[in-house]
């Protein structure tokens, strides 16, 4: 079971939405962290 706990861990990040909810989204948005930078930049 732990196996597994460690596996969804590093899969699924817990983040705060802009809503204010805490909520597991998948770790590929790490792929996308330079371009939400460039965006926060340009704005």
């Amino acid at each position: 079971m732990s196996k597994i706990t460690n596996t969804n861990q590093s899969i699924w990040l817990k983040m705060k939405s802009p809503f204010g909810q805490e909520q597991y989204i998948p770790r590929i948005i790490d792929i996308t962290a330079d371009n939400i930078q460039q965006y926060k930049q340009k704005s």
